[in-house]
């Protein structure tokens, strides 16, 4: 690899570092959670990234050609099924995995791949209704006519660009005023909240043996794998997503057409986003209770390793 494009990747990961850093500050402030939908929140949790995570959850364009096939080759298959493609297979497979990749590095590189993905899902359950093109007598333009074309793809994607750009525009709205600058002093601050939580959380566990409630599971994971605590890659297993299915099976506010949906796909084995999405959330959640009993264990002092003194 060249020092200019070595250079480049570098300010990339440097820029998306200090995007991110911004990102959880502003959807971990109480008033932005409780004024976005569930949706919302997943719509704009998708684009947060953290060392260490999935590849999926980084923009693409900070993904080499072979990691972007990997996302690719894991999923298309299934954002296809559920579009309800009948005979794609063969050389126009091979021939819209090629395009697809094409397009998403040229014009949808600031995605995230947890992003287009969330797109083709959003798009199922009509969620993307309100952005998508109009046809004649006002109706809303989302038939494939069974072509995962490049005018297709391009639709869907445009249309989840319009409502994640009004979905970041609302939380930032919601954000108070005098918040809006975020200061070194008040990243610090929102550092210092979320590990003092986190140690609390290790400290009811270590006393009780009750499980945690994580709300920003993921900002809890990067921060003990900062620490070199947990391990980077993410390993889902079944139970985890056992565990999100029944979570949303319990859900008052999930309606029956997604539960439906979500049944269905868990019950055959079928690949969904948004149980892959909650999967990984409940995987971060079983490893950081893995680590608090290794830490018990192990007598293991926290806030001394983390320099916050109860």
């Amino acid at each position: 690899m060249s020092n200019i494009v070595l250079r480049e990747k570098t300010e990339i990961s440097e820029n998306l570092i200090k995007n991110s850093e911004r990102k959880f500050i502003v959807l971990s402030n109480e008033i932005v959670q409780k004024g976005l939908s569930e949706i919302e929140c997943s719509v704009a949790n998708a684009s947060i990234i953290g060392d260490g995570l999935l590849n999926s959850r980084k923009p693409i364009k900070s993904l080499d050609d072979g990691e972007l096939k990997e996302e690719i080759k894991q999923t298309l298959k299934f954002i296809v099924r559920d579009l309800g493609l009948k005979n794609w297979g063969g050389d126009d497979a091979v021939y819209d995995a090629m395009r697809f990749m094409e397009l998403l590095k040229k014009y949808y590189s600031e995605l995230s791949y947890k992003e287009v993905e969330l797109a083709f899902e959003l798009l199922n359950v009509g969620k993307l209704d309100e952005y998508l093109p109009k046809g004649s007598g006002n109706k809303v333009e989302k038939n494939h006519y069974q072509s995962f074309s490049v005018e297709y793809v391009c639709r869907v994607l445009n249309a989840f660009k319009e409502y994640r750009n009004k979905v970041w525009s609302k939380a930032y709205k919601l954000l108070p005023s005098e918040t809006n600058q975020i200061s070194e002093e008040e990243k610090q601050k929102t550092n210092d909240y979320f590990v003092n939580d986190l140690l609390d959380k290790f400290d009811e566990y270590k006393k009780d043996g009750v499980k945690p409630m994580f709300s920003s599971v993921s900002i809890y994971y990067n921060k003990l794998l900062e620490r070199g605590f947990l391990d980077e890659e993410l390993e889902i297993s079944k139970e985890d997503r056992s565990a999100y299915y029944v979570e949303i099976m319990a859900n008052g506010f999930k309606n029956d057409f997604y539960k439906r949906s979500i049944s269905k796909d868990h019950n055959k084995g079928v690949k969904n986003t948004a149980i892959d999405f909650g999967s990984e959330r409940k995987c971060m959640e079983r490893k950081i209770v893995e680590f608090f009993k290794e830490a018990i264990e192990l007598e293991i002092d926290l806030r001394e390793e983390f320099g916050h003194k109860a």
